[in-house]
């Protein structure tokens, strides 16, 4: 889902999240930024949005401002678009603030008849409207829409207006609105992490290159570390663009032990490169950005040690560029900004990626189907060999994959017993890919398991799709970052490659496939012929596994296993728990013009505020019985 924004002229364009600039703004007064997230919705930065959750009480926060002095609206959506759509709509009027819970039907935001949100404060100056309210993370209620854990589809409006009544509002042309998926229920960002007051940085970006307008391009640049011994404690990434923002990915390959890199700008293939490049791309990312994602704080006592005595001084920059249109007269100098200390920290960070070999063409996906879901092993054997004995702890984590998954997952399994997953997103968008800092403090130990599962949607495809990295193929990948390095950096799997082969010649000497039995010929793999659907679900429901467990130059740190999935896993809950939706609702709308200063929700889940005509008939109740 592309966020989105819609100007006077109904014109949709594509955006990133960005965070407000601390210095230039005064915060609403409970979301400093160190303690909440907070990104404009729209390309003018007319419209932000701060959050906060506490996923102890299952309450989330809200602060929305606009540069408006009428209404101002924020929603949840199920697809970006409005119908269906769970909305919260209010304004100021001679000082008072006024709040309503809406659920839109078709084009229109009637009020709900149960108000499940409540309004904390609200301000209007300068012609800047601010409305906080709280909200619970689980609706109970068939017109409200829970926040799911990963990508949300979230809706902004405001209008130059205010509603002559509160049953009168409603949006049309002359309001400002739009689209933009965020990840609501993570973790309080790292990238919100002040940087310590010594902190320097410098760039590592392309210099006003013009990619060639082909759908795909990569394009690869090696640079050179400032030569001294110091530590990086975070980056941003710097998007720079003119002519249309094109860019998929931004990933800097750390280049280990390699002081003197052969100069090199341009692209990363098929044309031969140097052999040093090609030695880096792919190996250790120290830094990345996907769609949508923010930059990347560390811990105040964990680093990432370049120059000195470190195996950091050269890195190659790679930039996806993703030009479906073909688009002409770009010109980019992007690229991450990192941001380092002089001083010594405790800690070393290192990234592992865990799920399937992306390489791999056992991910063999069928055409037409709503989902098929893929199970992928980091093996207890390969966490017990890497890891110390007091662990690892994770800092945050990346899901990657591409257009068709629609659901990402890593479960987290000891001993048998399946511990709260380490990153999920039930709602997995391409186009937006943000680093998650994990909700409560994560530790990865000696023998655990981790299992990366990712659920596929192929319905409008016509063709089988293999893994792989280019545009069309598919991936599964989490990238953990951790602390302190161990040099793990690989924990993947696969089918094997046997079982592969025998589908192929499966398929050949049944005439499912055309051709000559070759893996490649599956592409072409009919399954609407007799037998063909059975041997195709006989090869997913194969549960052992080719497994390999890496470090950071790509030598086995244990022999390459053949391994099941584990079976028996006893799950446990991967939130706090919350209250069922047992109690009653609050009180309908009578008065839907809320005011300021309306009772916040208490407890936990869906216990919701109870009406003076329940307590009565409660106390009624009590008396007679």
């Amino acid at each position: 889902m592309k966020r989105r924004w819609i100007g006077d002229s109904g014109a949709i364009r594509s955006s990133r999240l960005r965070s407000r600039d601390r210095a230039a703004v005064t915060y609403p007064k409970y979301f400093v930024p160190e303690r909440s997230e907070n990104t404009s919705l729209d390309e003018d930065q007319n419209y932000w949005l701060y959050w906060k959750v506490d996923h102890d009480e299952g309450v989330a926060s809200f602060a929305v401002q606009a540069n408006a002095v009428g209404w101002i609206g924020f929603g949840i959506s199920p697809d970006g678009n409005v119908p269906n759509s769970d909305v919260v709509t209010g304004w100021v009027a001679n000082g008072k603030g006024y709040l309503q819970d809406r659920f839109a039907m078709g084009d229109r935001l009637p009020i709900d008849p149960i108000q499940n949100v409540n309004l904390t404060s609200s301000s209007e100056a300068n012609q800047v409207t601010t409305l906080e309210f709280q909200r619970r993370i689980r609706a109970c209620e068939p017109k409200d829409r829970d926040l799911e854990i990963g990508s949300t589809r979230v809706l902004w409006f405001y209008d130059a207006n205010d509603p002559v009544s509160p049953e009168s509002l409603n949006y049309n042309s002359q309001t400002k609105r739009g689209s933009m998926t965020l990840n609501l229920l993570k973790g309080v960002g790292s990238s919100k992490t002040p940087l310590p007051n010594d902190v320097e940085s410098f760039d590592v970006t392309v210099d006003m290159i013009r990619p060639f307008p082909v759908p795909t391009l990569y394009w690869c640049k090696s640079i050179t570390f400032p030569k001294k011994a110091a530590q990086i404690v975070g980056y941003d990434p710097i998007i720079k663009t003119t002519g249309g923002n094109i860019i998929n990915h931004i990933i800097v390959y750390k280049c280990s032990n390699i002081t003197n890199l052969t100069s090199y700008n341009g692209l990363c293939g098929p044309a031969p490169i140097p052999q040093d490049v090609t030695k880096c791309l792919g190996a250790v990312p120290i830094a990345g950005y996907a769609a949508g994602s923010e930059g990347v704080r560390y811990p105040p006592d964990v680093g990432v040690s370049f120059g000195g005595n470190s195996n950091l001084f050269t890195v190659v920059l790679e930039i996806r560029y993703e030009n479906p249109k073909t688009l002409t007269g770009i010109v980019d100098s992007s690229g991450i900004r990192f941001y380092y200390t002089t001083a010594s920290r405790k800690y070393e960070a290192a990234l592992m990626s865990v799920g399937h070999f992306d390489h791999s063409d056992s991910l063999l996906l069928a055409p037409g189907k709503k989902a098929i879901t893929v199970t992928n092993i980091c093996t207890s054997t390969c966490t017990a060999a890497a890891l110390p004995s007091e662990g690892v702890t994770v800092i945050n984590t990346l899901l990657h994959a591409h257009e068709t998954t629609t659901a990402m997952k890593v479960k987290h399994i000891r001993n048998g017993v399946e511990l709260p997953e380490i990153d999920r997103n039930d709602n997995y968008d391409f186009l937006y890919q943000d680093v998650a800092a994990p909700i409560k403090p994560t530790k990865i130990l000696p023998g655990d398991i981790l299992q990366t599962v990712c659920t596929y949607d192929t319905s409008d495809r016509t063709h089988f799709t293999f893994g792989g990295l280019n545009p069309g193929e598919e991936l599964c990948l989490a990238f953990i970052s951790y602390y302190p390095d161990v040099a793990l950096h690989n924990c993947k799997s696969k089918i094997p490659d046997v079982s592969l082969n025998n589908l192929a010649a499966e398929a050949h000497s049944n005439n499912w496939a055309p051709g000559s039995g070759r893996i490649s010929d599956l592409k072409n793999f009919n399954l609407s012929l007799p037998g063909a659907q059975a041997a195709y679900d006989k090869f997913w429901s194969i549960t052992n596994r080719t497994a390999e467990c890496a470090s950071l130059d790509d030598a086995l740190i244990i022999p390459t296993e053949n391994v099941h999935l584990p079976e028996g896993v006893t799950a446990l809950p991967t939130q706090a728990p919350v209250a069922p939706c047992t109690a009653a609702p609050t009180d309908s709308a009578t008065n839907s013009a809320a005011p300021t200063g309306s009772a916040a929700p208490t407890g936990r889940g869906c216990v919701a505020n109870v009406s003076l005509v329940t307590l009565i008939i409660l106390f009624a109740l009590i008396f007679y019985v």
